[in-house]
């Protein structure tokens, strides 16, 4: 007689087990897509933004802005895009696989010449020296930053004289990791990307924004897929409000343009 009364309470128990586990689960999910280069800064903006607004829970995945913009084509689920390039957003809007009314831009970045704290480089024209056998840059065909830098050492005629230097990352924290572990003597990264390794490395030179390359913005957009619109679009606005652009620019990023 006892295993059918036990048998119930353990029912009971499972039954409200799962009522509580439905209480505490997030209500709304939102996936967002973003340029590696923000990885540590919108890990800090999802927090706060998490707190703000409880029963939405944002999960975040990291990769170059052109292997986002192929998975979004493809179809990936996801319903915000953050890119570190307009030219990767722009690409998206021509397919109408945004929402265009909601695409801001959310900070700016710098590019630089990165080198290891030892390390007596002190212009671009040093990439020419003998010492320098490895140059860290990310693959322009899929990575902003290595199409920004690029751009820069065409403008500053050093592209052709460094191909044979060049190692490629395919995102720019792999870019910044070959230098970092001293598998490059030096790299063309952004400069948020360098603040997260102060204590190895070093900001030698930078290039310069609207003549040596185009400006680097991060558009940020919903993307039409999305099955989470209006949560998705407080979490743009909130990258442009005061508060997610303090944490943005305490990780070295800048404001956008008004």
């Amino acid at each position: 007689m006892r295993s059918p009364l036990i048998a119930f309470f353990v029912l009971l128990v499972l039954l409200g087990c799962g009522q509580n586990e439905a209480a505490v689960r997030p209500e709304q999910v939102i996936r967002v897509s973003a340029a590696s280069s923000l990885t540590d800064a919108l890990r800090e903006v999802v927090q706060a933004f998490e707190t703000d607004h409880p029963g939405i829970q944002v999960e975040l995945n990291f990769a170059s802005s052109g292997v986002l913009k192929h998975q979004i084509e493809q179809g990936a689920p996801v319903d915000v895009f953050i890119s570190a390039s307009a030219v990767e957003m722009d690409a998206l809007d021509q397919k109408n696989l945004t929402f265009k009314e909601t695409r801001a831009n959310i900070a700016s970045n710098e590019l630089i010449l990165a080198a290891r704290l030892e390390s007596k480089f002190s212009q671009w024209g040093d990439l020419l020296k003998n010492e320098v056998k490895r140059i860290a840059i990310s693959n322009p065909e899929t990575v902003p930053s290595g199409r920004y830098a690029k751009r820069t050492l065409v403008k500053r005629g050093l592209w052709e004289d460094l191909k044979d230097k060049f190692v490629y990352g395919e995102n720019v924290r792999q870019t910044l990791g070959y230098l970092s572990r001293g598998d490059a003597d030096v790299a063309i990264i952004f400069t948020s990307d360098a603040l997260t390794e102060r204590g190895k490395v070093k900001i030698v030179a930078k290039a310069v924004s609207g003549v040596d390359h185009p400006e680097i913005l991060y558009p940020a957009v919903v993307v039409v897929r999305s099955q989470q619109p209006a949560p998705s679009t407080a979490f743009v606005s909130f990258l442009r409000s005061e508060k997610g652009s303090a944490v943005l620019q305490r990780y070295g990023f800048l404001p956008p343009p008004n």
